[in-house]
């Protein structure tokens, strides 16, 4: 269920595609396959993106582009502790990192199950 309207109604939209592609992704390119710049939220993919949004999204954008935006999101963050990789007085290091200090996206899916 997207409950996004028909696509004739999103087809007056200058853009989309890449408009959707900013709000997810936080960059954007001037130029098709050039630099990206950051342009909202430091960079950062919108992960916890709702799951109504994400189909909205992905109806309004078709589901081929909306998979490239996907995969653009994809990837590991955390924190990085000190290079030696001894670890700290609770056992973190960048071999053993805190879970709840890292995280990964590997694309939307039912619920959240797809991010960490």
């Amino acid at each position: 269920m997207h409950n996004g309207g028909d696509h004739a109604e999103w087809d007056r939209i200058p853009l989309l595609a890449m408009k959707v592609r900013a709000l997810l992704t936080g960059r954007l390119s001037h130029i098709k396959h050039g630099e990206q710049k950051v342009v909202m939220a430091r960079g950062e993919s919108w992960t916890t993106c709702p799951d109504e949004i994400v189909e909205r999204f992905r109806f309004a954008t078709g589901s081929e582009e909306f998979s490239k935006i996907e995969l653009d999101m994809r990837g590991t963050w955390g924190w990085v502790y000190r290079e030696s990789d001894i670890p700290n007085r609770h056992s973190h290091c960048n071999s053993n990192p805190n879970p709840a200090l890292c995280g990964s996206f590997e694309g939307f899916g039912k619920g959240h199950g797809n991010r960490s």
